[in-house]
């Protein structure tokens, strides 16, 4: 596609969200650096204001996201810049503080822009995503810092949202397995993990 069309513009984004979803950062970030310099010159031609808006407010997204796998405070200034931009980012740019905070073991911190996430979400109509994206980042930051109690309390809500969310059983049963490995029972772990793997 040419540069500096809607079709580039669309194409190189889909690129960097499938880089830093495959957790591959690095140039997934270099991409909306880049893509995100380029929307904020100007117009892009053929991308009308309210989609020119949204791309940008999605590679701040990204941009954030690359940063909190780094365990870097800029993610919170890209969280910032996301922030009274669009009410679909709202609960992202809250979900990606309460990850920040969870990730360093800031439990207080994070559980209070965790409310904050879980109340835009459901002023902006989308809350089981939302709730879905924020579970599941909970259990990331307790498998990091080890923390077996927010692991066995996130498992009977990991399950409940199966119901909506069919694939999150895959996260239950990976939490059950890195809680088994936190009580000392690898085998009963590694059993466990091979179920999650089959699947």
């Amino acid at each position: 596609f040419p540069e500096g069309t809607a079709a580039h513009v669309s194409y190189h984004f889909a690129l960097g969200a499938f880089e830093i979803g495959s957790g591959d950062p690095i140039p997934g970030s270099a991409r909306y650096a880049k893509l995100l310099a380029r929307l904020d010159r100007g117009s892009v031609p053929d991308l009308d204001d309210e989609a020119h808006a949204i791309f940008r407010l999605g590679c701040l997204y990204g941009l954030a996201q690359a940063e909190l796998a780094k365990g870097s405070p800029r993610a919170l200034t890209y969280a910032d810049q996301l922030s009274g931009g669009h009410p679909f980012y709202e609960p992202h740019a809250e979900a990606t503080r309460m990850a920040y905070y969870a990730l360093r073991g800031e439990q207080e911190r994070a559980d209070v822009h965790r409310e904050r996430a879980e109340m835009a979400a459901l002023r902006g109509g989308m809350s089981w995503s939302s709730v879905t994206v924020v579970t599941v980042r909970y259990l990331y930051a307790y498998v990091a810092w080890r923390n077996p109690m927010g692991i066995l309390q996130l498992i009977p809500e990991i399950a409940r949202l199966t119901r909506i969310a069919p694939n999150l059983t895959l996260y239950r049963d990976l939490a059950r397995a890195y809680l088994e490995v936190m009580r000392g029972q690898p085998q009963v772990a590694i059993e466990l993990f091979e179920q999650v793997f089959r699947d």
